[in-house]
């Protein structure tokens, strides 16, 4: 009967509907409300053969508008009690929200490097590509270069044999040079004197005229 006393004058307070429309549900403090409901609790959860609230039913027969109140604090404790619940729940999911934003800045900036990693690799392609075409032209230049190389060693290997006829022919001219003169002399004493004489007196003739 004390309980009623207070509840009856507590519900006639001006602010009681006020409080009870603005009641926030999501800041209640459950241990607290727990411990308040506790001994209701059995009675609370016992249901007729209908398959309703006993103690909500009681309370409707005593006043229907202490029946509705009742029927408020229980679906408030209710919803209390599974927003509690899923309160982890609600976190791991913010959690796993967060841990998903994340990834994806992570996936954008990925495939950001990614675009730039294609981009460096045609650039270097497109390097290789011009680097192997000057590499077939060097090739092509080198073989070219080695070819007049063989031709020139081909060149100076016949002209050390030409050389060899060269000096030769060099010596046998300057041995020639050295007797021109007489030669000239020999010669030209031949076809103004010798052609009227037999050939025995040629022959002292020519003598003499060497010893000259």
């Amino acid at each position: 009967s004390s309980d009623w006393t207070y509840i009856y004058k507590y519900i006639k307070r001006d602010d009681f509907i006020p409080s009870i429309i603005s009641f926030d549900v999501e800041n209640v403090n459950l241990g607290a409300l727990t411990k308040r409901m506790q001994p209701y609790e059995m009675e609370m959860s016992e249901r007729d053969a209908d398959g309703e609230n006993k103690f909500i039913k009681k309370a409707m027969h005593a006043s229907v508008p202490v029946g509705y109140l009742v029927q408020w604090a229980f679906s408030m404790l209710t919803y209390s009690r599974t927003l509690s619940e899923i309160e982890p729940l609600t976190q791991s999911l913010a959690q796993s929200e967060e841990r998903l934003h994340q990834t994806e800045k992570d996936f954008e900036a990925t495939e950001a490097d990614l675009k730039q990693l294609e981009i460096n690799f045609n650039s270097l392609t497109q390097e290789y590509d011009e680097l192997q075409r000057r590499k077939g032209r060097t090739e092509e230049a080198l073989r070219t270069m080695r070819m007049k190389v063989e031709r020139s060693v081909k060149l100076l290997d016949s002209l050390k044999d030409e050389e060899h006829s060269w000096r030769k022919g060099t010596e046998e001219f300057a041995a020639q040079m050295k007797t021109l003169v007489g030669d000239s002399f020999l010669a030209s004493s031949f076809l103004a004197y010798s052609g009227y004489f037999d050939q025995l007196y040629r022959g002292s003739l020519y003598d003499m005229w060497k010893r000259f």
